[in-house]
């Protein structure tokens, strides 16, 4: 199966999404229940924003290191993440370590705990969610923390 890459977002999973987008765009898409790498999306979409979730979620593989040759790096499954352990460049351009995934003693929320590889080398935390979520920075959409290389 060819599938298209672009340098620092992503690969496509497949096009079916975005071609049936560009032909039923505003068509509803009403879902039985909720993605579960989107429940926050809800159940009713069109099929430009069935594409857009997709988009999203392979932008979200990729920053957590996701490359076709290496399909374990991230899993989201029942709501539970795996991040990667290594360099993650954000996309403002500093450097951070993630030394692995801890869960909040009340919530169980999975975070994700990483230094700063600049500066003091402070630790730092961050929703699971949030680490692997795109960001629209300078008019393109781009993981908020891009896998880099295992540390």
């Amino acid at each position: 199966m060819w599938q298209r890459f672009f340098a620092d977002q992503g690969f496509y999973i497949g096009d079916m999404f975005e071609h049936a987008a560009d032909r039923h765009g505003a068509v509803p898409v009403t879902l039985d229940r909720a993605l579960d790498v989107a429940p926050e999306a809800g159940l009713e979409h069109t099929y430009r924003t069935m594409a857009d979730v997709v988009a999203e979620l392979s932008a979200r593989l990729w920053a957590a290191g996701v490359r076709p040759s290496s399909w374990s790096r991230a899993r989201v499954a029942s709501g539970r993440y795996h991040v990667t352990p290594g360099r993650y460049r954000h996309y403002k351009g500093k450097e951070y370590v993630v030394i692995g995934v801890a869960r909040h003693s009340e919530t169980e929320e999975e975070l994700v705990v990483y230094r700063q590889d600049y500066g003091d080398g402070g630790l730092w935390v961050r929703p699971a969610a949030m680490f692997l979520e795109t960001v629209n920075a300078s008019g393109s959409t781009q993981p908020r923390f891009a896998y880099v290389a295992a540390e």
